[in-house]
């Protein structure tokens, strides 16, 4: 009797410890696709950061170019 009682309690363990482990790969799974997620949000962030910079610089170069034009015309005035 001793020995189905400890052949039910290996089986038990045996599916819960399959239960575990396929909880924990879905786990795993759920983490790479967040994870995956993050890394393409990161650099389209990157991207549209670059993307910002140089219009900032853009729009940053009109003013400066206003700014001269406006002292340009002031001195020839």
């Amino acid at each position: 009797m001793k020995s189905d009682r400890n052949t039910k309690i290996t089986q038990q363990f045996k599916v819960d410890s399959i239960k575990e482990l396929n909880s924990e790969s879905h786990s795993l799974k759920q983490f790479e696709l967040k994870l995956s997620e993050s890394e393409r949000k990161l650099v389209d962030s990157e991207e549209r950061l670059r993307i910002a910079e140089s219009s900032k610089g853009e729009e940053e170069r009109k003013w400066i170019q206003a700014e001269l034009g406006k002292r340009d015309a002031e001195d020839k005035a």
